[in-house]
């Protein structure tokens, strides 16, 4: 009788354990939802808000739809002394009836161009919905898409890391609400593509590294595609999927795992060579243009801890924003605790039994990011935050679990360290937020092309220096004009040009790296007109709210 209501007790608090559990597990994901939620409504707001365009999102529509034209200036055609009509500029951006889901078009457009074709696939199915028209969100929309997926992965991930639906919300909150973060999501390139199969690529394999038996095909089978995606969207995640997978390969090799080894190895070569098949120009571009920069780059006598310092500003400026700076403090802190109070408990411990102890995943993850980002400061051509954005998620998750190891050490240690998390999110929210740090918005644009039209069905000239690429940030400006011209001085100068004069007005778009006076005298000599007046500054080349181009009315 005893044992019976022994066993009925034992199992009243088996099931009020699990009850307990799975209320957690609930109330995890709520908070999680909430949160995706509020950081989605802050993304579609900076979106609202976004008035202009950085010159490679307009030239991204343009790879993506115009008709096998891959750049704006193809063929020669600014070097012509002829006048484009505005349909040149919105058959550019924009997909016709005839045109619509012409993948091989993007395709050879991107072969032309340094990107593999997949991101530019995808806004070129979503345009080819809309015929005949443009807008921000039908990039902007597919970024929410893969920034979601990412948060999701990022928070199934760390709770893989965690073991605990509370302390899992943290990466997800640190990096989803970091201004940078939503700054990418507005961007129309393929930035938070390649974050996303980042973070599905490391939820793979921290479920792979944790899983103690054989794995199943279909795993396979998704860590083909995830990689292939990966592959087919950016050339530097080549880079982060190799070291995360040497650091994989290498741990199983200690632990003998001779099978998944084989199998695992075979997967990602197969991934491999199927971009390579799916898009051959991967080939040519790693042999001859960005991969020979890149090797060229990377031998080159350039000073490596230089560039880390310059990267160290840039990560400082765009990610450690404001009281973000404080987890960074704070992770230092842990660092600190783990030196003094973990690896004194393992000094007598084998290699196999720390690998035992530790998590693979993790460790795997930080060889990833840390080889990731020596690799990218010494081959990357310009000092930018581009390049490691797509492992920032990784990079928050990394911190959090630091702190989070490291101050657990501690009497009310993770306690504390989730309410310094959550005050210093908070404080580099509302100070990035309220001074406005959200990028590529380009608020100028709007004044310009409120004041063009003004200027409706006026002839437009736009006189550059060698700049041919950057008329293309002006291509929905230019759709206002009858006709345009683009003319290059180093190709010919304004005064051995044809310069029509028979509108009321000429609007005239001068590189700010030329002699303004120099240039509106030559223009006043060749056309007759005797007045101007400046009408706005043109921006959009640079990654800031940059002004780059002088923009004026001649009568």
């Amino acid at each position: 009788m005893n044992a019976e209501v022994l066993n009925k007790v034992k199992g009243y608090m088996w099931k009020f354990r699990k009850s307990k559990q799975e209320k957690r597990i609930q109330w995890g994901v709520g908070i999680f939802l909430i949160v995706l939620f509020v950081q989605t409504m802050l993304v579609v707001s900076a979106g609202i808000h976004k008035e202009g365009y950085f010159v490679d999102e307009l030239w991204a529509y343009g790879l993506a739809n115009s008709y096998y034209h891959p750049h704006v200036y193809s063929e020669g055609i600014f070097e012509k002394d002829e006048y484009l009509s505005p349909d040149y500029f919105k058959d550019y951006l924009e997909v016709s009836k005839e045109d619509a889901f012409q993948y091989d078009s993007v395709f050879y457009n991107q072969s032309m161009d340094s990107h593999p074709p997949l991101f530019y696939c995808v806004l070129h199915t979503v345009c080819s919905l809309f015929l005949n028209s443009f807008s921000k969100w039908y990039g902007i929309i597919p970024n929410i898409i893969y920034f979601t997926i990412a948060r999701i992965g990022l928070y199934l991930l760390s709770k893989k890391i965690f073991h605990n639906e509370y302390m899992a919300l943290f990466p997800v909150i640190c990096w989803g609400f970091s201004i940078q973060a939503v700054s990418y999501a507005i961007l129309i390139r393929m930035y938070m593509l390649f974050a996303m199969f980042v973070v599905l690529d490391s939820l793979l394999h921290q479920k792979y590294l944790s899983y103690q038996g054989k794995w199943e095909t279909k795993y396979y089978i998704i860590l083909f595609f995830v990689n292939l995606g990966g592959f087919l969207t950016q050339y530097y995640y080549y880079i982060f999927a190799f070291f995360l997978s040497a650091s994989t390969a290498i741990l199983l090799m200690v632990k003998k795992q001779w099978i998944n080894l084989l199998k695992y190895c075979g997967t990602m070569l197969l991934s491999v060579i199927s971009a390579l098949v799916i898009f051959p120009g991967i080939i040519h571009t790693f042999l001859y243009e960005r991969g020979a920069e890149a090797l060229n780059n990377f031998s080159s006598g350039r000073s490596w801890l230089e560039l880390l310092d310059n990267y160290l500003r840039n990560f400082h400026e765009k990610m450690v924003y404001g009281a973000n700076k404080w987890i960074i403090i704070l992770s230092l802190f842990a660092v600190c605790i783990l030196l003094i109070k973990g690896i004194l408990s393992h000094l007598n411990t084998t290699v196999r039994e720390l690998l035992h102890r530790i998590n693979l995943g993790v460790l795997s993850l930080w060889i990833a990011f840390f080889a990731y980002m020596a690799v990218m400061i010494k081959i990357a051509p310009y000092i930018a935050d581009r390049y490691y954005f797509s492992v920032t998620p990784i990079f928050w998750l990394l911190i959090v679990h630091l702190i989070y190891i490291g101050m657990s050490k501690l009497k009310y240690g993770v306690l504390s360290s989730v309410i310094i998390l959550s005050m210093c999110t908070l404080g580099s929210l509302i100070q990035g937020y309220g001074e406005g740090k959200v990028m590529y918005q380009y608020p100028s644009q709007l004044d310009n092309m409120n004041q063009i039209k003004n200027f409706k069905g006026s002839s437009c000239i736009y006189i550059t220096n060698g700049k041919q690429y950057a008329a293309a940030v002006h291509a929905l400006e230019f759709q206002n004009f009858s006709e345009i011209k683009i003319i290059d001085i180093n190709c010919r100068s304004v005064l051995d040009t044809e310069i029509h004069n028979e509108s009321s007005f000429l609007v005239v778009y001068i590189d700010d790296t030329l002699n303004q006076e120099e240039i509106i005298a030559q223009i006043f000599q060749k056309t007759g007109y005797r007045q101007y007046l400046s009408i706005g500054r043109g921006s959009g080349i640079g990654w800031e709210d940059e002004q780059e181009v002088y923009i004026y009315a001649f009568r």
